[in-house]
């Protein structure tokens, strides 16, 4: 959409945790990376599910 941008301003968090991971080898930052990522994504979910929770009645 933006072309790439300059470098890797563009990169989306998945693709920044997979180059960590396996292009940098730093295994132990991406698993951490992708735990903070997981519990954002739980938490998101949650005040979306809290929102439109409809109560029949």
């Amino acid at each position: 959409m933006t072309g790439g941008g300059p470098g890797d301003s563009t990169n989306t968090m998945i693709r920044y945790i997979y180059v960590t991971g396996f292009k940098k080898d730093m295994f132990g930052m991406a698993a951490a990376q992708s735990m903070v990522f997981c519990f954002i994504m739980l938490l998101i979910a949650v005040i979306q599910f809290k929102i439109t929770d409809r109560k029949d009645g």
